[in-house]
């Protein structure tokens, strides 16, 4: 509309030019026409020099403009493609990503699989519970920091925290049989389910419980004892480190016996040299307090780590539309 304005104005403006011009030209003598026709020829050529240009300009400012267009699209179409290519490739990452979980899962159901098989029956668990407290502990039993066995008067214990003054701190490895239970308790099943498969998990623990307690104040030994369970049984019933601190019995999982036997180390030490034994049973909740915020921070690691899963599945599905995009 512009460059057609522009145009209609020009030609209007030199159509009324050129017809004053030949006006005057007709009115005028032979000189003067001759010299007002050179004239009129110079202004017409230098005005279609412009006009030459101006549509030169327009054809350039077209091209421009279709050639920005043609940029752009280009780019659009580079990005579009680009962004494809780049869920297409997330996808292929994810995919990879599940099928290493997966495997890592199979293997890792084939390791609790065995493990189950190998702990079938009272003896072998008992065996493995102690071989697991033992690596956990060797240095200290080298040290004769831990005894091991102990003989009490209500029978052996496989281990006990030397408090060196001839009295020992039973430490019961054995594990319950409970394992059979725990690999029932999947997300497949309900919470109804999960609860009774849980209420079987304490019993059974707290049995054991009330029979590790018979290590307790024997001739060589004190008012308290440490029982040592696997932590899946923990993080699934925590509930028994309460119910075994209730009765003197200190409930940890492998990685923390060493540390709670060297607190009831310390504590029964400070009590002694300050003459009051009978406080060690106060001391208690402190030590039920600390194993639980350990265990707290296993809780929080297993929350994380489902909240990946959770965060996984959704960037899977985010992928997944956008690769619908056309």
């Amino acid at each position: 509309m512009i460059w057609e304005f522009v145009v209609g104005a020009g030609v209007g403006f030199a159509g009324g030019y050129f017809y004053g011009k030949y006006k005057a030209y007709q009115n005028s003598d032979l000189s003067q026409k001759s010299s007002l026709l050179q004239t009129l020829t110079t202004q017409v050529t230098e005005m279609k020099v412009k006009f030459d240009a101006y549509e030169k300009l327009r054809d350039q400012k077209e091209k421009d403009v279709e050639k920005l267009h043609t940029e752009k699209e280009k780019r659009y179409q580079e990005f579009m493609e680009s962004t494809k290519k780049f869920f297409a490739s997330q996808e292929t990452v994810r995919k990879e990503s599940e099928e290493k979980r997966d495997k890592q899962m199979e293997n890792f159901s084939g390791v609790i699989s065995a493990f189950q098989r190998t702990i079938h029956g009272t003896k072998t668990r008992g065996n493995v519970g102690e071989d697991i407290v033992k690596q956990y502990l060797s240095e200290s039993i080298k040290a004769k920091l831990i005894k091991s066995p102990l003989r009490t008067d209500n029978g052996e214990i496989e281990f006990a925290w030397n408090l060196g003054d001839g009295k020992y701190v039973p430490i019961d490895s054995k594990l319950p049989d409970i394992f059979d239970i725990i690999g029932k308790i999947t997300e497949d099943i309900t919470q109804a389910e999960k609860n009774s498969l849980k209420r079987q998990v304490i019993n059974k623990i707290e049995k054991h419980i009330d029979e590790v307690k018979k290590y307790q104040n024997q001739s060589n030994t004190i008012n308290k004892c440490i029982l040592v369970l696997p932590e899946a049984a923990l993080d699934i019933c925590p509930e028994v480190i309460e119910i075994g601190g209730n009765k003197n019995v200190i409930v940890c999982a492998p990685r923390q016996v060493f540390l709670v036997g060297y607190i009831i180390s310390e504590e029964y030490n400070k009590l002694k040299d300050e003459g009051n034994i009978g406080e060690l049973k106060d001391k208690n909740k402190s030590l039920l307090s600390i194993i639980k915020e350990i265990l707290g921070f296993t809780e929080t690691i297993d929350k994380q780590a489902k909240s990946v899963i959770k965060h996984s599945d959704l960037i899977k599905d985010k992928v997944h539309d956008a690769l619908r995009i056309k």
